[in-house]
């Protein structure tokens, strides 16, 4: 561990609790203390329910989130992060990938520390509701800590959202209230947030073991923390024809203090044919 951070305070931009699981691996890590901004609205740029939409990419949002920080506690220099993303996995058909990232910024001393975490086979679903008992089988067994829930209906081009349940009792009250609408089906899904999600929460942990190992790589070319994977280079020959593939060859490393890149070949010599356009078109 290096001085850079050490009994330093970072403020966080979040409000579902991000840093009661972010902050002890930071505090072991990097003798770093993370504190909530009092305040902060992260729902304001996106929601997982989708009423609110993201205004930008998954860096890019979480960089707003940064910037919106620091206009509440412009006395400060040290934020961090956060933005989580589900999507299909490009080359795995009904598998969903959880992406979690983080930036932890010193405005002071143009120092960036990126990091992130991916999870393949994230159990994301969606059921139907148009009755009762189309929630019963989702309520049984229900650790509201662990997995929450999200009741949404469309109405119109908004959606009305009904969450932060803790019993079953307050699911039936938001389906009594659903069924005032009028509108015939709504969608039930697991409430993403972290603080209503445990899969989320570990990912979040591993995301900021990343963010440690990152902030002790030191670029070659300013002596900056935060020296990290920006990219692959694609191109790993194949075994066969020895053309190249669309697999990585190489991951490049990049300071975005002085934008110093650095190539870092990977252990693979060669592609096994099966993702060969020639080989296997």
């Amino acid at each position: 561990m290096h001085d850079f951070f050490r009994g330093k305070t970072a403020w966080m931009a979040t409000m579902h609790h991000k840093e009661k699981w972010i902050g002890p691996v930071l505090e072991k890590g990097l003798g770093l203390t993370i504190k909530p901004i009092p305040g902060f609205d992260s729902d304001a740029l996106g929601t997982f329910a989708g009423d609110v939409e993201r205004p930008g990419n998954q860096w890019e949002t979480a960089l707003l989130k940064l910037d919106g920080a620091r206009e509440l506690m412009p006395d400060s220099d040290l934020f961090i992060g956060s933005e989580g993303a589900f999507f299909p996995h490009p080359e795995m058909p009904f598998v969903t990938r959880n992406l979690e990232l983080l930036i932890l910024k010193d405005f002071r001393e143009k120092v960036t520390v990126r990091a992130r975490h991916i999870e393949n086979g994230f159990p994301l679903w969606e059921s139907e509701i148009r009755q009762w008992a189309d929630i019963l089988p989702k309520l049984e067994n229900r650790n509201f800590d662990e997995e929450g829930l999200i009741l949404k209906v469309k109405s119109g081009d908004k959606w009305l959202v009904y969450k932060d349940f803790d019993r079953v009792e307050d699911v039936r009250k938001a389906y009594e209230e659903f069924k005032k609408t009028g509108l015939p089906v709504a969608l039930l899904g697991p409430d993403l947030r972290a603080h209503r999600n445990l899969r989320r929460r570990q990912n979040l942990v591993l995301a900021a073991e990343d963010l440690v190992r990152n902030a002790n790589r030191f670029c070659p070319g300013c002596g900056s923390p935060g020296f990290s994977s920006d990219h692959f280079q694609q191109g790993l020959p194949c075994g066969w024809c020895g053309l190249p593939t669309r697999l990585p060859k190489a991951e490049i490393f990049k300071c975005l203090r002085c934008q110093w890149e650095q190539e870092q070949a990977l252990p693979e010599k060669e592609a096994d044919p099966a993702f060969c356009d020639f080989c296997n078109p």
